[in-house]
Parts: structure tokens; sequence; C-alpha cells
């Protein structure tokens, strides 16, 4: 898998700027928990998001959300997963379920091949729906 880390920093920056309310903003560099530690950290985070947007869902405090989790090996290079995503927060499922999927492959690969490695997760808000008018990048490369 490339090394994304550089895209998602500058995503990351431009989401910043758009007017969003950070929700979240996870930083680990160069971690390197132990396993089981690791683990449960997955787990409770992924809890913490399903919780939150089932808050979102039923309060609609924030319409729509915009995220990018990456984590990349430090001493390969290359990402463990990476996922970028948005849309409304009618429904938990669709939004937390590729931030699950890329969460559960980093476990994955730690497990397979041990190493150092940094993580971002980045979730922004947003009190708008889309429209179909700006703005357009919010919406226009979830993966």
């Amino acid at each position: 898998m490339a090394n994304n880390w550089l895209w998602a920093m500058d995503e990351i920056e431009w989401l910043r700027k758009s007017s969003g309310v950070p929700l979240f903003d996870i930083v680990h560099f160069n971690w390197n928990p132990n396993f089981d530690f690791l683990e449960r950290y997955v787990h409770n985070l992924y809890e913490r998001l399903v919780s939150t947007y089932k808050q979102f869902e039923m309060t609609q405090e924030y319409l729509t959300t915009r995220h990018v989790l990456i984590a990349t090996g430090t001493n390969s290079e290359e990402d463990l997963d990476f996922a970028i995503g948005g849309g409304s927060t009618t429904r938990e499922a669709a939004c937390t379920h590729g931030m699950g999927w890329a969460l559960s492959g980093i476990l994955d690969k730690i497990k397979d091949n041990p190493e150092p490695f940094s993580f971002r997760l980045f979730i922004v808000g947003y009190n708008l729906t889309y429209d179909g008018g700006e703005p357009s990048r919010l919406f226009g490369k979830c993966a």
C-alpha cells in the first residue's frame, strides 16, 4: 500500500479551514504500543465513535461529518490503513463503517508485522447538508 500520509495531512489542513467544527483530532507519532493495549485502544475508540455518531443521529447536532484516518508504518513507510469519507449523520452505521474497517486493518497488520507507526484520526462536523453546491470538496473524495 502506498504512503498517503502527506496527502492526508494536506486534506486535514483543508478541513480545518473549511468552517467545520473539529470533533476528534487524535495523533500518535512513532507509536509502539504492545498488541494487547492496541487492541483495547482500538476497541474503545471504535465504541466512542459509534456512541458519538448515535448521539448525532438522534440530535442532528452536526448534520454532516468528514473524516480522515491513517496509520503509516515508521520502518516500512507504508500505509497500514487509510480511510477518508463523510456524509450525513442520519445513520450511525454509514458514518462509522469505514473507520471500523480501517481500525481493524491496522490491528491485522500490526499483529502480522509489529512495527512502530504514526496514527491520525481527524473528524470535523458541519451544520449543513450537501445540496449539490459548495463545499463540494467535502464529499468528492470518499474512499
